[in-house]
Order: structure tokens, then C-alpha cells, then sequence
């Protein structure tokens, strides 16, 4: 007898661990990584994708994904809608990361502060080049150059204060730098000064992320051709 209650307990654990605290059946499962793109169906438990199965699995909470993709989260890196509002009609395209990182900003902490705990997805910006440069000259346009910063070079002064800034915003958790290229003067002379065999619209090598904010900053700014 004690043979039939150890089977018994056998078969209700094992019944009980092939149940899931959420299920999605029946979607278009595409990974990049692993390259399958098939309808497969997905077990989760504790939040964890414990088992993609090619037959319907049961849960506890079963979600019917027949005609949908079922994929991980997209990362859309160019992005200007960065407001709460505008992520919620990123997250419903599966975008679970937005990062703007174009133009970029000038003061990274109050970005951060405008935002936190309100964003549906992950998000990030980068440091701008474009606006720090529009601070540090004056310039009175909102979101693009529209005076000094849009017509002139930089002088040496103001060169070491955009430096400056943009290394601050890489300290203070920016994820890159932004160039808004085509917003400065560097757009009428960059053919000129661009390595020999670079197409025209071919953008200036960008610098590592793994070199530190002051070598990276300097980097970038003292650039003739990026002034």
C-alpha cells in the first residue's frame, strides 16, 4: 500500500508542477536570438518562461495569443516621444525600452525627474550634443538651433563648456551622446573634413562606450570637423 500512496504523490506533483501560473497558447513565438520564428506555446512561472512547448500547455491563467506574435520586448532607439503618454503606445507595439537618442538633451537629471515613476517601459537619453551646444551659445531655439548654435563655429571657450556638459551627462547617467548632425554648422563643411571613401551621408565614427565620460567627451567635442 505504501508503494500505491508514493505513486499517487508522484503523479500529483508531477501533475501539479506541469501547471503554470500563466500560459500563452497558440501565438507566433519569434525569437532573434535563437532564430525561431513558429507557433509555439509558453509556460511561465514566477514570471519565468519555464517551457516552450509545441502542444497547448495549462495554467492557471491562460492567455489565447492565436494571430498575435508572441516575442521579447522590442528596443526602439529613436525615439521623440518620450513623455508617459507616448510610451503607452510604444508598449502596445511591444516596445518595452524607448531611448531618445538623436538629439538628445542638455540637463539629464531633470529629464530622469520628469519621468520617474511614470513611464510604462524602460527608457534612457543621451546627452545632447545639440542642446548643450544651444545652452552654452545663447541660442533661443526650443527643441533645434535657430541662432549662434544653428550659423556659427564654436569659440574655444564655449568648445571647453560644451565639453564640459557633456561629460557631466554622461557622469550623471546619460546612455550616449546625441548628435543632431544636420542642426549645425558641421553639416556645411563635414564633406570636406570626412575621412577619404566616407559616402556622404555617412555620419562621423562615434566614440566607445567603454572609454571614460572626460576622454570621451573630449573626444567628441575637440573634434575640428564637430564644432
Amino acid at each position: 500500500m505504501r508503494w500505491i500512496a508514493g505513486f499517487i504523490l508522484l503523479w500529483a506533483q508531477s501533475a501539479s508542477a506541469q501547471i503554470f501560473d500563466v500560459v500563452i497558447n497558440h501565438g507566433r513565438v519569434m525569437d532573434p536570438e535563437s532564430g525561431l520564428d513558429a507557433p509555439r506555446h509558453l509556460g511561465l512561472r514566477n514570471g519565468v518562461i519555464e517551457r516552450i512547448s509545441d502542444q497547448p500547455l495549462v495554467g492557471k491563467t491562460t492567455i489565447d495569443a492565436r494571430g498575435l506574435v508572441v516575442a521579447p520586448g522590442f528596443i526602439n532607439l529613436h525615439w521623440h516621444g518620450t513623455q508617459p503618454r507616448s510610451n503607452y503606445y510604444e508598449a502596445m507595439d511591444g516596445v518595452t525600452a524607448t531611448f531618445e537618442l538623436e538629439i538628445g538633451v542638455a540637463d539629464v537629471d531633470r529629464w530622469y525627474e520628469e519621468r520617474e515613476g511614470r513611464m510604462p517601459v524602460h527608457y534612457g537619453v543621451a546627452i545632447g550634443h545639440t542642446p548643450v551646444r544651444m545652452a552654452v551659445m545663447g541660442d533661443t531655439g526650443e527643441f533645434l538651433p535657430a541662432g549662434d548654435a544653428a550659423r556659427r563655429g564654436a569659440s574655444a571657450g564655449e568648445l571647453a563648456r560644451i565639453q564640459q556638459q557633456v561629460e557631466q551627462g554622461l557622469r550623471r547617467g546619460a546612455v550616449g551622446v546625441g548628435f543632431g548632425l544636420a542642426y549645425t554648422p558641421l553639416a556645411s563643411h563635414w564633406k570636406s573634413c570626412r575621412p577619404s571613401g566616407w559616402r556622404r551621408d555617412t555620419a562621423p565614427p562615434r566614440s566607445s562606450i567603454f572609454e571614460a565620460p572626460r576622454a570621451r567627451a573630449a573626444r567628441i567635442v575637440s573634434k575640428a570637423c564637430w564644432r
